[in-house]
């Protein structure tokens, strides 16, 4: 996991990247009439990714373009070709890229074309804007597949643009109630406009509601600022079980661009768990009948519940019920299947 630093935001040189591997391919052609038939093509067309890309550390693209893949499978027998075209998103030209357009020409046997697309970095902070690339008019008898178009991401970065990353993992004991706040420092690099900064806790084997209290927030800085604490409230019991965590994930960051966006919080049992085995209701060790009789008191004459969940959690259906005694019963007495996994 990608930790984020104690301190604020590190800057960057300022620079105009593209988000997503550039084998994001556009589209497919199938061979021509002197390979396989069309109907037999008709089955062999390639699935094309035309979904918007991820921004990424380890995607950004520094050179200035982007290429594009056409990719023709199926027969490759013959010449074919194909129309391919830039059209405007959030992204346009001139601003952003430049206008791109052609026909590519497949000789026989040949398979794969790159079109390089062009950007231009420009003085206007314009965040995540995208255009798509599109193919048209197959010729030579090729055909195209189901999906012609593809979405090219790009992060425009200016510099002005701030910067915003979360602070390490940590972890938090605890507690036996109430609550207690595990606190994050949320950073952004020196700006002079007001920015928004948004953010959310996600499960992890922690909970919100039993472990946590779940947090949606926007918070805000004005000029000047560039740290704030940022809490998250942690809910204690006296429960016995294992250590959990959940998630801090900065969501939205509009003005500028997010580095380091998520923060592990682990949050450590205090309440004396001790990792056992499935199925040992009573927590003496071993399980025997002794445990069955301790699931049924506890289920039907409300006696004290398992040690954990986990250990009463024989047939493990996430809940203790009365299915756990029957297979408890089963596996004692008439050679049924074991408890899996045995341990808690």
């Amino acid at each position: 996991m990608k930790r984020g630093p104690s301190g604020p935001a590190r800057r960057r040189k300022p620079r105009k990247v593209v988000a997503g591997s550039l084998f994001a391919a556009t589209a497919a052609l199938l061979g021509s009439p002197s390979g396989p038939s069309i109907a037999q093509e008709a089955n062999r067309k390639w699935a094309i990714d035309a979904s918007a890309s991820y921004y990424g550390e380890q995607d950004r693209v520094t050179d200035g373009s982007v290429n594009l893949l056409v990719t023709r499978s199926g027969g490759m027998q013959g010449a074919v070709s194909v129309h391919y075209a830039t059209a405007n998103g959030s992204a346009t030209t001139p601003g952003d890229y430049q206008d791109t357009h052609g026909t590519l020409d497949f000789a026989d046997g040949e398979v794969v074309k790159a079109v390089p697309v062009p950007l231009f970095t420009d003085a206007v902070a314009d965040g995540q804007v995208n255009f798509t690339f599109n193919l048209s008019a197959p010729g030579g008898g090729a055909t195209l597949g189901t999906q012609i178009q593809t979405i090219v991401t790009i992060d425009d970065v200016t510099p002005d643009m701030p910067w915003a990353s979360l602070s390490g993992d940590i972890t938090i004991t605890e507690g036996n109630a109430g609550t207690k706040n595990a606190n994050l420092t949320l950073s952004v690099t020196p700006h002079t406009n007001t920015v928004m900064v948004d953010w959310q806790t996600e499960d992890g084997s922690a909970k919100a509601g039993s472990d946590y209290t779940a947090m949606n927030v926007t918070t805000t800085f004005l000029p000047g600022e560039l740290q704030k604490q940022i809490s998250i409230p942690i809910l204690g019991d006296t429960t016995p079980e294992p250590d959990e965590d959940f998630f801090v994930r900065i969501t939205g960051f509009a003005a500028g661009i997010v580095e380091f966006g998520q923060s592990e919080v682990v949050i450590t049992d205090d309440d004396g768990f001790v990792a056992g085995l499935r199925g040992d209701a009573n927590n003496d060790g071993q399980v025997n009948v002794t445990d069955v009789f301790y699931l049924i008191n506890h289920l039907f004459a409300n006696g004290p519940a398992p040690y954990s969940t986990c250990r009463g959690d024989v047939n493990t259906s996430a809940a203790v019920d009365v299915t756990d005694v029957f297979f408890l019963i089963n596996y004692l007495f008439a050679g049924g299947a074991a408890p899996t996994p045995p341990g808690c």
